[in-house]
């Protein structure tokens, strides 16, 4: 295969992920490759050194690992671009929450080298938490690039897939509880007259 890592899709996950990638020396650039449908988020990669395409299937049809890193709902909508995976040859990632192998396997029609990935968005800040999980039709290692990436990009644990739910929850949510009361905290701060030192103190 001409490219070792490919995303289908192009957004601010896969961007961290592919950043973590080039900057620990996981995979290079110019062995990536990214489509999406926005213009814009496309360029982002391509400024990186990564090939793009606005295809779906060049993707699956050069790349060893593929990434999903599409929205859940848009699943149904690639079905036909994963029915063209070769399960010798290609692993297929997926950060999708809530979708489980079997969901995943239903669009494509076929069984996959699946890997389940739960990040969260500190990630993107080279913070993140995530849980990997293999699917049972996944081989032995391959969810050695998962885990290098994502423990590129902040801490990764491998677990089985019916943990994920709970990591979900627990560090996929997490975030936005501390992100609401760290909010709060500045809000009270400010009531409390402490001004612009009211972010500052609560950040810190």
């Amino acid at each position: 295969m001409e490219h070792e890592l490919g995303f289908i899709g192009a957004g601010n996950m896969a961007e961290a992920i592919a950043r973590a990638a080039a900057e620990h020396g996981i995979v290079a650039p110019d062995r990536m490759i990214a489509a999406d449908p926005v213009p814009a988020r496309r360029e982002v990669f391509s400024a990186m050194g990564i090939r793009v395409a606005d295809d779906n299937g060049e993707i699956i049809g050069s790349a060893r690992q593929v990434l999903l890193a599409i929205k859940p709902q848009m699943l149904d909508a690639i079905g036909a671009d994963l029915q063209a995976v070769d399960e010798a040859e290609q692993v297929v990632m997926s950060i999708m929450a809530g979708l489980g192998t079997a969901r995943i396997e239903a669009a494509a029609g076929k069984a996959l080298r699946l890997i389940r990935i739960m990040p969260n968005t500190p990630l993107m800040a080279g913070c993140g938490m995530a849980g990997v999980a293999p699917g049972p039709h996944a081989r032995a290692g391959d969810e050695t690039l998962a885990m290098k990436l994502l423990s590129a990009a902040g801490e990764a644990i491998l677990v089985d897939e019916s943990a994920l739910d709970a990591i979900t929850a627990v560090s996929g949510s997490g975030p936005a509880y501390v992100f609401y009361l760290a909010e709060a905290m500045q809000q009270a701060a400010e009531q409390l007259e402490l001004g612009e030192h009211a972010r500052t103190l609560v950040v810190q």
